[in-house]
């Protein structure tokens, strides 16, 4: 679940919890919920050790936004409720 409070507008979150609570609310189906991310360790694009977290997170919203902004992702929604 999201870790913070009830009707949190931001999250200030290491790279390891921000994949956390994306995957969280990509499991509930309430990534609409994000509107901005920020990525301020972007030079870590590329370093052995933490760097292939923060390409596969960035890789994943993308994806995940991509796929809800498709026309099917919206009929299929639609259709759900």
């Amino acid at each position: 679940a999201y870790p913070g409070p009830p009707g949190a507008n931001l999250l200030v979150a290491t790279l390891e919890k921000g994949a956390g609570v994306v995957q969280s609310l990509a499991e509930q189906g309430r990534l609409h919920e994000i509107v901005a991310v920020v990525a301020d360790e972007i030079h870590l694009v590329g370093d052995t050790s933490r760097g292939a977290s923060l390409e596969r997170l960035l890789a994943k919203m993308r994806l995940l936004a991509v796929a809800a902004a498709s026309p099917r992702a919206t009929q299929a929604d639609a259709s759900a409720e």
